[in-house]
């Protein structure tokens, strides 16, 4: 009785574990290296400052990360300035060597120029 009841105990704490490190390994795999999303976005801050801008010229940025890619490229920087609320610029690594951030792309955002989402209007 004892001996199943321990067995019972053990199952369970390997099904727990299994359990939690799959949710982690699925949060690192949807989400991205902590530490490259650093990376990415304080070399983005340089290029920014490189640029003219100031902090205060930032109305949003975020750091994106598509998994479907892998690699180091999939990280990008979406930046959203205050004097041009309506549209963003993706910042990305030149290639897999990461030696310069460049502009990839400049879209329309999900804001309107006067800083509302643009669903709410």
């Amino acid at each position: 009785m004892k001996k199943k009841i321990g067995n019972t105990i053990v199952t369970l704490f390997i099904i727990l574990l299994l359990i939690i490190i799959g949710l982690l390994w699925f949060q690192k795999y949807t989400t991205g290296d902590i530490k490259e999303r650093e990376k990415i976005l304080s070399a983005t801050m340089w290029e920014l400052q490189k640029e003219g801008y100031s902090q205060k010229d930032i109305f949003k940025i975020r750091v994106d990360y598509n998994w479907e890619k892998g690699g180091r490229l999939p990280y990008q920087v979406m930046v959203i300035f205050k004097k041009d609320k309506a549209n963003y610029i993706d910042y990305g690594w030149n290639d897999v060597n990461q030696k310069y951030i460049e502009k990839y792309s400049s879209e329309a955002s999900e804001y309107n120029k006067d800083g509302t989402l643009y669903h709410q209007k």
